[in-house]
């Protein structure tokens, strides 16, 4: 049984180094202890997602803390500080952007220069605003998302996308086209406690942040209802930079919408609704505070604050 769970182990560990580019690093005085090691995983961290699978690296730390990176064909040299703790905002700042003699370019739409919210785009044929894409390493993982907010056309078109998920992205990483309608169920509670549920499908539009919304909804108070709106989702990246898991994860959204339905008569409502939606790979949780006014010919049937919480899921065929 002992040396079964070792063969497993042995085996997830291959798997998980199957693909993977190599790194040989050589250091001739290390500077102190552990410092080898965290030198080692950032360089792997920071330009492994963008090489190749077959693709080999070797490193060299001097006595004088230069280190020497040398790829396939070029190689890029800068100063390390003597301070373990320090090394990863230095490799972070060398390697972010300069680190392309190192690396190959994906085919097609890629990340360019960082900016402080996402990152330029290009590459992409027939760039439009409010579209959303995957980013992806070499290994064609999916390591977060990024929408394009401006697009500015032109000989060579500038192309401005704001980060929407995922960890921290890297300049020239490539680009999936990601799905534009997201499937969301979402359930509510009014102040007066009485329940409701909505299925909506979301689609972005092509004016960055907007989306419109559609579906169907049930409530103990207004019945059935056919549901038309419009809501955005601002990305906190925006206030907070790429730098802050929270600002990568949370999103600022809102909705407002219009519904018609049938309760003793035609019943026509308005509601408005502001929160926050967190993103979760292709998932998104949403939990958001809102105002309902809903009337038939003869009298109000709902009117007041509530509450709603759901969970929409990105289809990307």
């Amino acid at each position: 049984m002992r040396r079964a769970g070792l063969l497993l182990i042995l085996y997830l560990l291959a798997a998980s180094l199957l693909g993977a580019a190599s790194l040989s690093l050589t250091v001739e005085n290390s500077p102190g202890e552990g410092y080898e090691e965290r030198l080692q995983s950032n360089l792997e961290r920071l330009l492994f997602p963008r090489m190749d699978a077959e693709a080999t690296l070797t490193a060299h730390l001097d006595e004088s803390l230069t280190l020497t990176l040398t790829g396939e064909e070029e190689s890029l040299s800068f100063s390390l500080p003597s301070q373990a703790t320090e090394l990863e905002a230095v490799l972070r700042a060398g390697l972010t952007w300069d680190a392309l003699p190192l690396i190959t370019l994906p085919d097609g739409g890629r990340l360019s220069y960082p900016l402080p919210y996402g990152f330029m785009i290009e590459g992409l044929e027939e760039p439009r605003e409010g579209l959303e894409y995957w980013v992806v390493d070499r290994a064609m993982k999916r390591r977060g998302s990024v929408a394009l907010m401006r697009v500015v056309e032109g000989d060579e078109p500038a192309i401005l996308a704001v980060q929407t998920s995922g960890a921290r992205l890297l300049p020239h990483m490539g680009l999936e086209r990601m799905g534009n309608l997201s499937f969301g169920l979402y359930g509510s509670l009014s102040a007066a406690g009485n329940p409701g549920v909505e299925a909506l499908v979301r689609q972005r539009l092509p004016i960055y942040p907007m989306e419109a919304h559609w579906g169907i909804g049930y409530s103990l108070r207004e019945s059935f209802s056919v549901r038309l709106g419009l809501g955005a989702a601002l990305p906190l990246t925006h206030l907070l930079g790429t730098g802050s898991a929270v600002a990568r994860l949370l999103s600022l959204e809102g909705w407002a919408d219009l519904g018609a339905g049938w309760a003793d008569g035609l019943l026509l409502s308005a509601s408005a609704r502001i929160g926050l939606s967190c993103r979760l790979s292709s998932w998104t949780l949403t939990a958001l505070v809102g105002t309902v006014h809903a009337a038939t010919g003869d009298a109000v049937v709902n009117r007041g604050l509530f509450f709603t919480l759901g969970t929409a899921y990105t289809y990307t065929p």
